[in-house]
């Protein structure tokens, strides 16, 4: 399982993304594209394959606990949740594109759960 650390960070510290936009307040849209870009690809890699039947095709580890991909999340992602969480980063830039939207929710809300 995933443990978020709440704590302050310098900016060296929250992640490549934070480095670029701290001084300013916010992210570029590219900077949040890019996050969003990720976590949807990690997330739905190869989920959007369909059975015979037609049924969609999930990814096995969404269903049960893989340390392995549990590492490569923490990882990942950890810095770019604590990122969003503490500070709200990117939260604007989501709000304008259904992908953004839902990277976000993978982000707070599944990935803190693996």
């Amino acid at each position: 399982m995933l443990a978020i650390t709440l704590t302050r960070r310098s900016p060296a510290a929250a992640g490549r993304f934070a480095r670029s936009w701290y001084s300013t307040g916010s992210p570029t849209k590219a900077e949040s594209q890019e996050l969003f870009d990720r976590v949807n690809a990690f997330w739905f890699a190869e989920s959007d394959r369909l059975h015979a039947d037609g049924k969609p095709s999930f990814q096995s580890w969404w269903f049960q606990q893989t340390p392995s991909i549990d590492k490569k999340i923490t990882d990942s992602f950890s810095a770019d949740h604590s990122l969003v969480v503490e500070t709200k980063a990117h939260v604007s830039h989501a709000k304008e594109s259904a992908a953004g939207t839902l990277a976000l929710i993978v982000l707070l809300d599944q990935m803190g759960r693996n």
